[in-house]
């Protein structure tokens, strides 16, 4: 199963916890993620986790990953214009940066440890939230069009589904049912899964606030 992101990097992002889907200010939110049937989620099975952090503004300040790095923000004039990835021994193993093409579109550009782009990626916005992604890659100066995928969320702004249809035609569609919330709103359990999987992904989230 493959989980994305739902960090957009909205042009009006201040505070930027909102580009997380986060609702109220919040400091520092850490993600536990477990492999699970979708009846038994309260199996076990660690499968990693992470930690985002934010400042008192509600801008974002890093992330890191459990055994595998940290991922830190550039910004020019305020805003994030490049996001830069780190093993676990502080080595850079790739790059993205960021164009804020207008309100509704934001490009970025992948490159790998050797500064070769190895991708781009193409976000369609709706009110602040991505509505439709497209991944290319790059390959000897050759693009491919690798998958697009189409976004939708419930009325408080969740998402809920992914559908991302592959470059062969094949489509898949990751769905997120939300099981609990704290007293903010914000989910702290959800499950991801696809029609085709026997089992799902459990997120528990952790938050802590200003």
């Amino acid at each position: 199963m493959v989980c994305f992101t739902t960090m957009f990097f909205s042009c009006a992002s201040i505070p930027e916890y909102k580009d997380w889907g986060l609702k109220c200010n919040v400091k520092s939110y850490s993600e536990y993620h477990y492999r699970s049937e979708k009846e038994e989620d309260e199996n076990i099975k660690f499968y990693g986790h992470n930690q985002v952090v934010f400042n008192k503004k509600g801008i974002w300040k890093g992330q890191t990953y459990y055994q595998n790095g940290k991922e830190l923000p550039i910004r020019k004039k305020g805003k994030v214009s490049e996001r830069r990835y780190y093993d676990a021994d502080g080595k850079l193993t790739n790059t993205t940066k960021i164009n804020y093409v207008s309100d509704n579109q934001i490009d970025f550009e992948l490159f790998n440890s050797d500064g070769e782009k190895t991708n781009y990626l193409t976000h369609i916005l709706k009110n602040g939230k991505i509505i439709t992604q497209t991944n290319t890659s790059i390959r000897n100066g050759i693009e491919n069009l690798v998958y697009t995928a189409i976004y939708e969320y419930d009325k408080d702004e969740n998402l809920i589904t992914q559908k991302i249809t592959y470059s062969n035609g094949n489509t898949h569609i990751f769905k997120t049912e939300y099981l609990e919330f704290d007293s903010k709103k914000n989910w702290i359990k959800k499950l991801n899964f696809t029609d085709d999987e026997k089992g799902g992904l459990v997120t528990i989230r952790e938050i802590e606030y200003h």
